[in-house]
């Protein structure tokens, strides 16, 4: 009713006409208007607001990826890289947990997925358990050093 007002009011062509109609037809349906009201409090209600999502993928890579000489053995190193591997597995799992679980199947395919920030954050989180990995084997301490540097101002929000 309301569409046929509108468009005498406004004179749209014919064929203007017969799409609204057909549209609001479609819509009028009710199990149509049960999806679009989900669909729209779903979409409504998703929010990326996550702190500690924001935080990891605001942190830079360490700027010294390249091998020291070694300058510390593999049992001095120890301490610092288990400290790094422990915060990045935490956030890890608190990322998956609060972000990547509940999400649909078809929302890990959509490009403007809400759950987008959070997977960007655990590719960050994973390339930083490489370099962790990488400085251990070169018994790099600067690295591991500056990897602990980058990641300890996160754990504020560790739960």
């Amino acid at each position: 009713m309301l569409a046929t007002q509108l468009a005498v009011k406004v004179s749209f062509p014919q064929f203007y006409f017969m799409d609204t109609f057909l549209m609001f037809a479609v819509v009028n349906t009710p199990h149509i208007k049960k999806v679009l009201i989900a669909t729209l409090l779903l979409a409504g209600c998703a929010s990326n607001d996550n702190p500690v999502v924001s935080e990891v993928n605001a942190i830079s890579f360490p700027a010294n990826l390249e091998a020291a000489s070694n300058n510390g053995d593999a049992a001095s190193l120890q301490p610092l890289y288990r400290d790094n591997k422990r915060i990045i597995d935490q956030f890890s799992n608190q990322i998956r947990k609060a972000c990547i679980d509940p999400i649909s199947q078809a929302e890990v395919l959509n490009i403007r997925s809400q759950a987008r920030p959070a997977f960007n954050a655990l590719t960050k989180l994973e390339q930083f358990g490489e370099l962790n990995e990488m400085f251990l084997k070169q018994q790099n301490r600067d690295g591991l050093a500056q990897i602990n540097t980058a990641l300890k101002p996160l754990t504020a929000h560790l739960s």
